[in-house]
């Protein structure tokens, strides 16, 4: 095997191997452990990103990551700002890029996926993320991630997957929730 090859293999298997554990998180019985594993799965999504040359991919990935821990520890006030300097972020990036089309997917999927960071409880959190794998599936196509192809179809339809088991659990027991 040519070492192109070899190395070709290696950054898809980056990849892959992050995808694996965001997917992992759909999993989640708690917020939590959502955003714990998503964090470990984003930084190596990163730096497949990276490998590849695409910036863009690479830069909101690790954004994902910040969010995911801030997330995790931040409350009340200081929390609330995290999400509006996230997005303005994302929109940064997009315009550096020269609002090109294929960063301007990777900002949409981004922002909707930073949206539910924050979003109240893990089925809401689940919503957001599932609506931001359409755009990051395209990205994946122009990009040339056939990784990033595969898990966001999964992870779009295990994400909505998971929030129909939540629902219709609290549904059984009486206390479905309020949209």
């Amino acid at each position: 095997m040519a070492a192109g090859t070899v190395t070709a293999l290696g950054v898809q298997g980056l990849g892959l191997a992050g995808f694996a554990l965001i997917l992992a998180s759909t999993r989640a019985r708690t917020k939590r452990t959502f955003l714990v594993l998503d964090a470990g799965g984003v930084a190596l999504v990163a730096a497949h990103y990276l490998a590849l040359g695409q910036i863009a991919g690479a830069a909101y990935s690790l954004l994902y990551g910040v969010m995911d821990v801030a997330a995790l520890y931040l409350r009340g006030t200081r929390a609330r700002f995290l999400p509006i300097g996230a997005l303005v972020f994302i929109a940064g990036g997009w315009i550096v890029s020269g609002l090109a089309p294929l960063a301007a997917l990777a900002a949409a999927g981004s922002a909707l996926a930073v949206l539910g960071r924050f979003a109240r409880g893990l089925t809401r959190t689940l919503l957001f993320v599932a609506a931001s794998t359409t755009f990051w599936g395209l990205y994946g196509v122009f990009a040339g991630s056939w990784p990033q192809i595969a898990f966001s179809t999964a992870y779009g339809v295990l994400a909505l997957w998971r929030v129909g088991r939540v629902v219709y659990r609290l549904r059984r027991r009486g206390n479905a929730p309020s949209h």
